[in-house]
């Protein structure tokens, strides 16, 4: 055999053993080490079944199918990304040191392990157990004192030992105002303090009931039911100390249909101005944090309606622009792809500027839906616009003045009246709405220059 194989051989047996001995055989040792550093060596997806005593007593938490739920103290469903993060944080735990004692004999009470620790119990799917002890003292880092098991040694962990250990049944409660899936209601209905109206869901569309030609706004529906799924309570009320509290007040009531039930919550104010609201399947009281509920205490149907619809025109298909305003009167017709002013073809326009206000006039949604009583101010209109097609039809026609008060969250603020013709009620705008359309550059260059010579100081 020629010398360079005998040397190749050689190099590759050289690399085989060093492999071995320095990336092989450390690497397992790391994990071998990394694996012992584990408080808890259960694989975190194989734990079902969570026990811990602490100061509030025996907290028995168990895992099935359908998620998890709270077995002690009480019987309920328990919140599942609480529980999840709880033994996430606490199972994916190393130990940060090791206090072993030469003679075996540890002085337990200078580490706070001989009483008045808390315990908390990891089981898994075969039913074997790990029992960690939690002691209340730290160390000057402010780590947690630890011992597993019957195990004569203390495991030094992180705060998120005292901190997790300590939690209350209520902090593992499902405390969700409703508790069921988005994707099976089929139909809502509200009372609150102005109006009271039913939606059902038709062809995977929200639609009202009595007024099924009004075209709703989607996204807002769907809000309701996922603010109804992300409303917590702080707390659950005693039946026998809330029922029917005397000075209670009925600010809103919401009924779902759901395929197999009808779930309902009964919104109220106590005399304390806290907010409770009484629940069916399952049958809760239960205390919310104020503002969690406030936008179903006035809610209407005409607020859900879609802010679009009344600017909803064929952009595309603009061929002619009608200007009547107080301050300017003027047409815009278009030949092939060019803008011009009608009576003045030689007027310099600015083309982008025209066809940003028909995008800007398009893109607008409505401010805020009136009342009857509010929209009798829309009478003689001081501006309008008219948007033809190239065969003249109209495709747009807009009025809008004068303005009105209405009560904001601090003082007034000031909406203006507006109609279209895509719409039958009259809706309000904000001034800044109006000034987004850009009027002013519908103006030939030279005169919009002019203009803003004469203001500039």
């Amino acid at each position: 055999m020629k010398k360079t194989t005998w040397f190749a051989i050689f190099v590759a047996v050289l690399v085989g053993a060093t492999y071995y001995f320095e990336f092989y055989l450390s690497g397992k040792e790391e994990i071998r080490k990394s694996n012992e550093s584990k408080i808890v060596s259960f694989p975190v997806d194989q734990i079902n079944q969570v026990e811990i005593e602490n100061k509030f007593g025996k907290i028995l938490l168990k895992r099935d199918d359908t998620g998890w739920s709270l077995e002690e103290p009480i019987k309920d469903w328990a919140d599942n990304q609480f529980v999840e993060d709880f033994i996430n944080g606490l199972a994916g735990e190393k130990s940060i040191d090791t206090i072993e004692s030469k003679d075996k004999n540890l002085n337990w009470s200078i580490f706070g392990l001989d009483k008045d620790f808390t315990k908390v119990i990891f089981i898994n799917q075969q039913g074997s157990a790990i029992l960690i002890q939690v002691s209340a003292k730290k160390n000057f880092e402010g780590n947690s004192f630890l011992r597993r098991a019957d195990e004569n040694k203390v495991l030094v962990g992180t705060a998120q030992w005292a901190l997790r250990s300590q939690k209350s049944p209520l902090d593992f409660r499902d405390k969700r105002l409703f508790r069921g899936k988005i994707a099976s209601v089929e139909g809502i209905n509200i009372k609150s303090q102005k109006d009271e109206f039913r939606l059902i869901n038709k062809g995977n569309k929200w639609i009202s009931e009595n007024n099924p030609e009004l075209k709703l706004d989607q996204n807002k529906v769907r809000e309701i039911l996922t603010s109804l799924n992300e409303i917590q309570a702080n707390d659950f009320m005693d039946k026998a100390l809330a029922q029917a509290p005397a000075k209670a007040t009925t600010k809103a009531k919401i009924d779902l249909k759901l395929k197999d039930k009808t779930w309902s919550a009964e919104i109220k104010q106590l005399a304390d101005k806290s907010i409770i609201a009484v629940t069916s399947d399952p049958q809760f009281i239960l205390k919310l944090e104020p503002g969690q509920t406030d936008k179903f205490f006035e809610m209407t149907l005409m607020g859900l309606r879609d802010r679009k619809e009344p600017f909803d025109f064929l952009n595309l298909s603009v061929r002619r622009i009608e200007i009547n305003t107080k301050l300017k009167k003027m047409i815009l017709t278009k030949d092939k792809e060019t803008w011009y002013l009608d009576g003045d073809a030689k007027a310099s326009m600015d083309q982008n500027a025209i066809r940003n206000f028909i995008m800007r006039l398009s893109d607008s949604s409505v401010t805020e839906y009136l009342d009857k009583s509010e929209q009798m101010g829309f009478k003689d209109s001081e501006n309008r616009i008219i948007l033809k097609a190239e065969d003249g039809k109209i495709l747009y026609d807009l009025s809008w003045g004068p303005s009105i008060k209405k009560k904001a969250l601090i003082g007034e603020k000031t909406l203006i009246l507006a109609k279209s013709n895509l719409f039958k009620d009259v809706f309000a705008l904000e001034p800044s709405v109006i000034e987004s359309w850009g009027l002013m550059g519908l103006l030939p260059v030279e005169k919009t220059k002019e203009k803003q010579k004469k203001a500039a100081p």
